[in-house]
């Protein structure tokens, strides 16, 4: 116990205690850590990390949780935004101490996690109570103790300096699966074998090659035996000329009787490829992922590697965000707070282009997405004023804002001036001309948002159905409009007056106005 300690009444935590039922982690570590496996090698997690499958799973893993963008949230009764401005946002998604990057750090947890099966940091607040920097703690140097009053501390026992003991709310803990909630169990000590067995197969892998393919060979003689420098000067020559890939195929020259009696492998022995694949698999169950992320495309084809995708983030990685974001919310913010973290993964649930319109179209038709918010899943600019804000409703494909007007009493409209200097009939003939254009101009723009420049195919064909004209003027307003709408994206023409233009010229072109 330190004086500062025995002044403020705090006694000093316990050594760890360990029992059968919850071992102490430096238990675990003497007992397990660093021994040999029943195949003959030595497990560590330089060991680990030295195979291929190992390393590309906990990369995989840890790479995609640390670059998922994280953000600080504000809820508002069923309202919630982006609060970028809380202390909190620059250290999770930007820089959570001057050393290093939101993505190094989360990183490093994850990496932790797996390995040693818990991740730790220290939290550094500043004189308002705000987390002011955030430093990663090696699980080989901190780990939980409890004092006499089993109060949980974490001890930090950095080498050639004093040990120091946090209290929980200063120390972000991300533990793994574990018995007690508390301590996690790390990969290194539960898959010992595993890893033994791999390293093993790598080793004799490499051993079956250098030898070129062969496990052995005698060299038989009836003559009498060797002295022992011919003996020697034989070894010598066949271990140099004979023996390795660089040697393979070549003619070996015999002399004293010697006959060359190889003894070729067996059909298990050369059946390397199907043991290591059979790894890749046993470590895809390790560390609960798909196998085609650990690159072994066996099973996975064109047709499932989508559903396959969902499942990697759904089974494997949404775990691991949960865990961050539960103890991010816990230690990082006041209890019964406003604000929480979350992190975005819209972006992995992305399916291909025609797959994400036809959601955003029936999204966009049935009213719960705007364009604007199309346009901010699709990395875009909103639209300019706010027409991109609007909702449509089903109905009419119009606002529904202008749907619960249509629902009101009208207001008698006040009667139309007659103009004497057009005829009945060329009145009516606009009036349906215009009233054609404005259908086909509000099919064309739901047909823009579900399928593109594609979609003026159909709505050549609209046209010359809802217009009666011939192929040729619907194919001249195709192109016409086509071009308006690269005119009104360099010049920033609003929807609305695109919309108005193009049912102008299209009421020209059919009523004759227009050289079709």
């Amino acid at each position: 116990m330190t004086p500062w300690q025995w002044l403020r009444g705090i006694s000093a935590p316990r050594a760890e205690i360990t029992t059968l039922r919850s071992p102490a982690t430096w238990f675990m570590e003497a007992m397990f850590g660093n021994r040999e496996a029943s195949s003959g090698v030595r497990v560590s997690e330089a060991t680990a990390l030295g195979l291929s499958a190992y390393y590309c799973g906990v990369n995989m893993i840890a790479g995609t949780v640390g670059s998922l963008p994280l953000n600080v949230y504000k809820t508002d009764g069923k309202k919630r935004d982006v609060w970028p401005n809380h202390p909190a946002h620059w250290l999770l998604h930007n820089e959570p101490n001057p050393e290093m990057s939101a993505m190094s750090l989360r990183q490093s947890w994850v990496m932790h996690a797996i390995a040693r099966g818990n991740a730790y940091g220290e939290i550094l607040w500043d004189s308002r109570g705000n987390p002011a920097e955030i430093w990663p703690l090696l699980p080989t140097i901190c780990k939980p103790v409890r004092d006499d009053q089993d109060v949980l501390w974490y001890e930090v026992r950095p080498w050639e300096k004093e040990v120091r003991y946090l209290k929980p709310e200063n120390v972000l803990h991300i533990p793994g699966l574990g018995y007690d909630g508390v301590m996690g169990y790390g990969l290194i000590q539960l898959a010992r074998e595993s890893i033994g067995l791999n390293a093993a197969q790598d080793q004799y892998a490499a051993k079956f090659f250098r030898n070129g393919g062969n496990v052995s060979a005698v060299l038989e003689t009836d003559k009498p035996p060797m002295t022992a420098p011919q003996y020697d000067r034989l070894k010598s020559e066949v271990v140099e000329k004979l023996q390795g890939l660089t040697n393979a195929h070549r003619i070996a020259i015999m002399e004293n009787g010697l006959k060359y009696k190889p003894m070729n492998p067996t059909h298990e022995e050369a059946q390397l490829v199907e043991a290591r694949r059979f790894t890749v698999e046993e470590w895809a169950r390790w560390l609960n992922m798909p196998p085609h992320k650990l690159r072994e495309m066996t099973h996975a084809t064109f047709s499932n590697i989508e559903h396959q995708n969902i499942e990697w983030v759904v089974d494997t990685i949404r775990p691991w965000l949960v865990r961050f974001e539960q103890e991010f919310n816990r230690k990082l913010f006041r209890k019964q707070s406003v604000f929480y973290t979350k992190h975005t993964v819209e972006g992995l649930l992305r399916g291909d282009l025609k797959s994400r319109f036809d959601a955003y179209a029936i999204a966009r038709t049935w009213g719960w997405m705007s364009a604007n918010d199309i346009l901010e899943l699709e990395d875009r600019n909103p639209l300019p004023g706010k027409l991109g804000d609007m909702y449509l409703v089903p109905l009419n494909m119009t606002t529904a804002e202008m749907a619960g007007k249509a629902q009101e009493t009208p207001k008698p409209a006040a009667p139309e001036k007659p103009q004497p200097d057009m005829p009945d009939k060329d009145k009516l003939a606009n009036r349906l001309a215009r009233s054609a254009a404005e259908r086909v101009v509000r099919y064309e723009s739901r047909m823009l948002v579900s399928s593109g420049t594609a979609a003026y195919v159909d709505v050549a064909l609209k046209v010359a159905e809802w217009m009666c004209v011939a192929q040729e003027v619907s194919d001249r307003y195709c192109a016409a409009a086509m071009q308006l709408n690269l005119l009104a994206e360099d010049r920033g023409i609003a929807q609305d007056e695109l919309k108005m233009r193009k049912v102008e010229f299209l009421e020209r072109l059919v009523l004759g106005e227009v050289d079709a």
